[in-house]
């Protein structure tokens, strides 16, 4: 049986990890929700603050950053319920 990672969270962390999850063990292995639909590198916001960039300049989309066998979901995770092996979203549980 296959194990399937749901990561909470698409920072610096999130993103790292899903990577060498999927390097590691290849596709369909891992769920990353979070509640952002794009990734902004910290320095970045810096560049936009003093107009260096536009926002939009920024802003790095979940869906073109994520490696093979990453499923990016965009929601909000209410809770969290490790014994049930289900973890609320808005609008949709995600299952393990």
């Amino acid at each position: 049986m296959r194990t399937r990672v749901v990561v909470l969270g698409a920072g610096f962390g999130g993103l790292e990890l899903t990577t060498i999850l999927s390097e590691a063990f290849g596709c369909e292995l891992d769920v990353l929700i979070d509640k952002s639909d794009a990734f902004v590198f910290g320095f970045s916001k810096f560049d936009v603050m003093f107009g260096r960039v536009m926002p939009a300049q920024a802003r790095h989309p979940h869906r073109d950053i994520v490696k093979p066998g990453v499923r990016f979901l965009q929601s909000t995770v209410r809770s969290i319920d490790p014994a049930g092996a289900w973890r609320p979203t808005e609008g949709r549980s995600t299952e393990s």
